[in-house]
């Protein structure tokens, strides 16, 4: 709800967390306040998605479908084709009417999609290839039925119900988790290595199963979309630790939460932590800490500042380009223009005034410095972005 200034409201619970994910321990190690903020559906309009994300989503859906009992009609690639579908008009239908992701409801021009699609097949038919449709048993119970069938996406609790999650595959002693992107980074002396975030969520994934089955997965595999399956060596110890200290972060969390009374309180603002959040544009914790120089060797800029004069059309007025005295953000302060603003992307930047105040980020920096805009900028003038401040719960 909009308050006296025209900005909406959004009032972010700081409530007691009851359970972490794995991916909810990972984005507690980055940043507190990433982890509730990622969890506030009402911020949900002001991010924009990432097209890579949702192709990652419509290649799990189709791989955890593949065995499901619709369309029995259906075979081969005609039923993987189907799912893929399926899958694809969900996300876009998602897309349509949201301010920002509307930019991207083209789903053929997603980067990477045909190249994800090509995947999705070679990858489901390798997997029916070794269990055919027909034979899938959903759900596991027991040590000897997790040994001979496969269970796919359930969802298990362990440490008392403070660890939850939802392995992709588990057959046998191993655990399968399926990846749309790479597994490896690369290392502080430069050489390759896997992803430790996909290491730490396997070993929880180990955990999971073990209490629930009584089994100790010896295995963890990384499938990624391209190149060889990755594996890693599990123990029972090493899972252990795992979970404790993911139950560690979220114990903190909670902590955190009952003490703070200022949301800032809970951020982690750094180079690292800052670049891939997409709450940066209203994150007032970023825009405190954000420097000259960050994200230098990325190409990346965000911007804050008021405007020095009011939009000037270009492209025969599709666009529009802003004159931005930059106060703040991660290039040098000054008057700097910035542009092209598309207008049917960026709905309503022609309308700007002298001295309003905006933020951009995603910008593209560069060589010579100048920043212009890729189909990933966000620009907010003051009155648009959300005034977050925490809510409490009632007492007793």
């Amino acid at each position: 709800m909009p308050n006296s200034s025209g900005r909406c409201k959004v009032e972010l619970n700081l409530e007691r967390i009851p359970s972490v994910s794995p991916s909810l321990a990972e984005t507690l190690r980055i940043c507190p306040l990433q982890a509730l903020l990622n969890r506030s559906q009402e911020l949900r309009q002001f991010t924009l998605g990432s097209p890579k994300a949702w192709l990652g989503i419509v290649y799990h859906e189709v791989l955890e479908k593949l065995w499901s009992n619709e369309r029995p009609d259906l075979e081969g690639d005609k039923w993987i084709d189907h799912l893929w579908d399926t899958a694809v008009e969900r996300v876009r239908e998602g897309t349509a009417n949201h301010p920002l992701d509307r930019r991207f409801s083209d789903h053929e021009s997603w980067p990477g999609y045909h190249l994800t699609h090509a995947m999705v097949r070679i990858r489901a038919r390798e997997a029916l290839s070794r269990q055919p449709r027909s034979r899938e048993v959903s759900a596991v119970s027991t040590k000897a039925h997790a040994a001979q069938t496969p269970a796919r996406e359930q969802t298990l609790y362990a440490m008392n119900e403070k660890l939850k999650g939802q392995p992709d595959v588990v057959s046998g002693s191993e655990i399968w988790d399926y990846k749309s992107g790479s597994v490896v980074e690369e290392s502080p002396d430069g050489a390759e290595q896997i992803k430790e975030g996909y290491v730490r969520q396997l070993r929880l994934y180990g955990h999971l199963v073990h209490e629930n089955t009584g089994a100790s997965p010896s295995k963890g595999k990384l499938l990624p979309m391209q190149g060889n399956p990755v594996e890693i060596d599990l123990t029972p110890e090493s899972c252990k630790a795992e979970a404790e200290e993911a139950i560690g972060l979220l114990d903190a969390l909670n902590t955190q939460i009952a003490q703070c009374e200022s949301i800032d309180q809970l951020a982690s603002a750094s180079e690292d932590s800052c670049y891939w959040c997409n709450h940066k544009t209203y994150c007032e914790s970023f825009w405190v800490n954000v420097a000259e120089g960050w994200w230098g060797d990325r190409n990346s800029a965000a911007v804050s500042g008021s405007l020095s004069e009011l939009p000037v059309e270009v492209h025969t007025g599709k666009s529009v380009t802003l004159k931005i005295n930059v106060s703040a953000g991660n290039v040098t302060p000054g008057e700097r223009v910035i542009g092209p603003f598309d207008k049917d992307i960026h709905a309503g930047v022609d309308s700007y005034s002298v001295d309003d105040l905006v933020r951009i980020v995603g910008c593209y920096r560069k060589q010579d410095g100048t920043l212009t805009t890729t189909p990933w900028t966000v620009c907010f003038r003051e009155s648009d972005w959300p005034e977050i401040c925490a809510k409490k719960p009632d007492p007793g």
